[in-house]
């Protein structure tokens, strides 16, 4: 009975990995696809084949084919994958290009999801090195990393409800004093620089001060002067709310992530 229960969690853990495989082929699948083409120097069916639009609109052809002249990244052998993972509309996949010489260059790509297509969103050749095999020794490379820029700023239509839903967030973050389900929302780049509880650092005050701005949750936001979009591609967005006797001020900085507006950066104040 036992081998048969074993058997059976045995068989389980290989129809799920199995199956993992099979969600996330298509990731790889098209980024090979996409590094043959350049391999054989085919830029334009790589740029214009498999690169998303976000891509396209903000990194012009001939910017994308010097990034890739300037990395060699024409020049490999191999690509072998080693993670992927999807979630949502987006993918990820992580693994190296190998080169006649032994050496390898880490790598990660990822991807937006276009109807049924995956798409690449960004390139990304990781600040890990370049590790030469026969001379064992290593090289710091810069990082070089492209991922879609937007330039044109969204309507008021479209960001005052994400800016409303971080607000919303906020509050619930006040009340419950758990920040833990606004960090998960937050941009992937803002995580990659800080922690969960760095995050959460950020309302300790507020929360220690008993501050309450569940009413704001009912209230529709004034935009105290335009939106806009920096050098660095953030979204700037300002808005208060009228409350009494202090108005509230939220200054949220958002990045567009695989075609969304995801937060990036937080400043909540007082005014009277």
């Amino acid at each position: 009975m036992w081998k048969k229960v074993v058997l059976g969690v045995l068989g389980f853990i290989v129809l799920v990995i199995g199956l993992t495989f099979w969600v996330t082929s298509g990731l790889t699948d098209n980024a090979s696809a996409f590094f043959r083409k350049i391999k054989a120097h085919d830029y334009k069916t790589a740029y214009y084949a498999y690169l998303s639009d976000d891509f396209k609109d903000n990194v012009p052809f001939e910017k994308f084919k010097t990034f890739i002249e300037t990395n060699h990244l024409d020049r490999f052998k191999e690509a072998t994958w080693d993670s992927r993972e999807t979630d949502g509309n987006k993918g990820r996949i992580e693994g190296s290009l190998l080169f006649e010489n032994g050496s390898s260059i880490p790598i990660t790509v990822m991807f937006s999801k276009s109807g049924d297509e995956w798409k690449i969103y960004a390139i990304k050749k990781s600040a890990a090195g370049i590790v030469e095999g026969k001379e064992n020794s290593s090289v710091k490379a810069v990082e070089v990393e492209n991922r879609a820029v937007v330039k044109a700023v969204p309507s008021s239509s479209e960001y005052l409800p994400f800016a409303r839903k971080t607000v919303a967030q906020v509050a619930d973050t006040l009340a419950t004093k758990d920040s833990s389900k606004l960090y998960s929302n937050i941009s992937e780049r803002w995580r990659e620089q800080i922690s969960p509880e760095k995050f959460h650092s950020i309302f300790s005050g507020m929360i220690k001060s008993g501050v309450d701005l569940t009413a704001l949750k009912n209230m529709n936001p004034i935009e105290e002067k335009p939106a806009s979009i920096d050098k660095d591609g953030l979204l700037n967005i300002y808005i208060y709310y009228p409350t009494k006797p202090v108005a509230v001020v939220f200054d949220l900085n958002y990045i567009n992530e695989y075609g969304h507006w995801k937060l990036f950066g937080i400043n909540i104040h007082g005014k009277q």
